[in-house]
C-alpha cells in the first residue's frame, strides 16, 4: 500500500468516527438545551420559548448536517449527486434553520426590553 492510500484511509476513519461523536455531542446539547428551558419556571418567561425555538431548530440542522456528512464523506455516498429532492430540501432546511437562529434571538432580546 502506498502512503497515499493508507492517509486516504486515515482520514475517511477520523471523517465517520468524528463525525458520529460530534453528532452526539450536539444532539445531547440539543436535547439538554431543550429539557431545561421547558422546566416549568422557565416556561413563565416567554424568552425561553425563543430559546426553546433554537435549539429545535438547531437539532433539524445537525441532523440534516451530520447525515450528509457521515455519508458523503465516509462511505462515498452523496445524496446531493444521486437525489435532486433530497438536494433542494437539503438547502431549504439548512438555510431556513441557520437563518431563524439570529432573528429569534434579536426577538428574545427586544422581549427582554
Amino acid at each position: 500500500m502506498s502512503a497515499l492510500t493508507i492517509l486516504n484511509s486515515i482520514q475517511r476513519a477520523f471523517h465517520v468516527e468524528g463525525s458520529y461523536v460530534l453528532a452526539a455531542l450536539a444532539f445531547v446539547s440539543s436535547i439538554l438545551n431543550i429539557l431545561v428551558f421547558s422546566k416549568e419556571h422557565l416556561r413563565k418567561n416567554p424568552c425561553s420559548h425563543y430559546f426553546i425555538a433554537i435549539s429545535v431548530l438547531n437539532f433539524v440542522y445537525l441532523t440534516f448536517l451530520f447525515i450528509q456528512r457521515i455519508l458523503a464523506s465516509g462511505y462515498g455516498i452523496d445524496l446531493m449527486v444521486q437525489t435532486l429532492t433530497y438536494c433542494r430540501c437539503f438547502f431549504y432546511i439548512t438555510f431556513f434553520t441557520v437563518s431563524c437562529g439570529p432573528y429569534l434571538i434579536i426577538l428574545s432580546s427586544i422581549d427582554r426590553i
